[in-house]
């Protein structure tokens, strides 16, 4: 019987072994194709980057086919390089912010970076952008301060989420959050900057490689996220890595509220200074409530505006420092009830083209009108 039992569980996993072979070496890389990823580069603790000249096909579902191309400075963009001279007659614009300037979604040269850059003219102004995935604003400025001010940009522009804040504290989930810099919220209310750790292939980073997590998590959603990245979180910490219960535990007695404001006033106090050390023009936009607000309108009734919590303190505080914002919860309300088109995807809550080209025309005409 024992070996029957031994027998039959060998023939099992063999069984199961081939099948995952099929479905990893010729299922999700030729029939069901798998979405591509582009790839983290290692380094010691610095800013965190994509390995230069990469380029692939960003899926979900059967709705985003999306050409990325990552630059030799490790950023998907339109340019293959980012030069650190000035260009003779030309205005340089510097974008910075997460996943939405990142833009994975869209081709590499629609989104809402390439797109300003054609409204104002190619011939007078150059875009660069540098959007990574997951990042706060805590690390904008650092990827400012670290990277983009490197290029001497005649206008810096964030953009800004509602999670940016809180994930400042280095509360995200993910295989690569602790390399992004953070804030850690004393007792006594101070604020402090936390250094990005180095970044280093591991367990979770060959996983992601399969095309079989890149099919079933990333294009068909197949897998729920909270549980996918718990999962992935607990293969890359250490056993005896507490950094993550020492965030938890150190954030004192305050309010989401309270740790908004004090996260708002220190990042804008840094960006205020690099705005007066280095002389760049500095411009916020701030997302709106896309979903309530095309459901509000499409129900003829009032809009629930607790989603517009970020818009009201980003106006206040970006005020108070004379700080040009950009609140697309105008621009998105007053399109759609023109317009009734959605500015995000069925399968994904991105920026579509569409809003790329929204927000492209909106920070011209707001920011650069003659």
């Amino acid at each position: 019987m024992a070996k029957t039992w031994k027998g039959n569980a060998l023939l099992l996993a063999l069984t199961l072994v081939f099948i995952f072979a099929i479905f990893e070496l010729i299922v999700f890389r030729w029939v069901l194709v798998a979405a591509d990823l582009p790839q983290l580069s290692e380094n010691e603790g610095y800013l965190l980057k994509y390995e230069p000249n990469q380029s692939g096909v960003y899926r979900v579902k059967h709705e985003i086919k999306a050409n990325y191309k990552i630059n030799s400075n490790g950023w998907n963009s339109n340019y293959k390089s980012y030069p650190t001279a000035l260009t003779p007659g030309k205005k340089r614009i510097v974008v910075i912010g997460d996943s939405y300037i990142e833009a994975l979604q869209v081709d590499y040269d629609k989104s809402f970076s390439e797109q300003l850059e054609n409204i104002l003219g190619r011939d007078s102004t150059e875009v660069f952008r540098f959007g990574m995935s997951g990042a706060p604003i805590s690390h904008y400025v650092y990827m400012l301060g670290q990277e983009a001010i490197k290029h001497k940009p005649h206008v810096v522009i964030i953009n800004l989420v509602d999670n940016d804040l809180l994930q400042s504290l280095g509360l995200n989930e993910g295989t690569y959050t602790d390399s992004f810099a953070t804030y850690r919220i004393h007792r006594d209310g101070s604020i402090s900057d936390t250094e990005p750790r180095q970044f280093r292939r591991n367990i979770a980073w060959y996983i992601k490689r399969t095309a079989t997590f890149r099919y079933l998590y990333v294009r068909m959603k197949l897998v729920p996220r909270l549980i996918a990245k718990s999962i992935m979180k607990n293969l890359y910490r250490k056993r005896n890595d507490v950094t993550h219960s020492n965030k938890l535990s150190n954030l004192g007695n305050y309010s989401v509220a309270q740790k908004s404001e004090i996260i708002i006033d220190y990042a804008l106090e840094n960006l205020d200074h690099l705005r007066k050390k280095y002389g760049f023009e500095l411009f916020l936009i701030v997302d709106g409530d896309r979903s309530e607000t095309m459901n509000a309108i499409d129900e003829n009734r009032p809009m629930n505006r607790s989603g517009l919590w970020l818009n009201r303190l980003l106006s206040t505080k970006a005020s108070l420092r004379s700080i040009k914002l950009l609140n697309l919860q105008n621009v998105i309300k007053e399109d759609y009830l023109e317009n009734r088109k959605p500015f995000q995807f069925a399968n994904d809550y991105h920026w579509n083209q569409y809003m790329h080209s929204l927000v492209a025309q909106a920070a011209k005409n707001y920011f650069f009108a003659m």
